[in-house]
């Protein structure tokens, strides 16, 4: 698999988290990083972005990583309810 394929996203509302998780991907290969601070924003990069994997926080404010999966799961306008998600 070629890693500089992958389309990531990354929903974290401390934005020191996001950066250091980018790192981290960044150094393994992968380019294509999206970043959301809270679980509706996660939803509006996932409507534009064919997302592969999806990394959240738990804690997040307005729509914490429970609800934010939860709405992607099962939605009916889910931009894609299967993606991996890791939260």
């Amino acid at each position: 698999m070629r890693l500089d394929l992958l389309k990531i996203l990354i929903v974290d509302d401390i934005r020191h988290t996001r950066v250091l998780l980018t790192e981290i991907l960044r150094a393994i290969g992968i380019q294509q990083i999206y970043e959301a601070s809270d679980g509706a924003e996660g939803l509006q990069v996932m409507r534009a972005h064919n997302i592969d994997i999806v990394l959240t926080d738990l804690a997040m404010e307005p729509l914490d990583g429970i609800d934010f999966v939860r709405l992607l799961r099962n939605s009916p306008d889910s931009p894609n309810p299967m993606v991996p998600v890791l939260m």
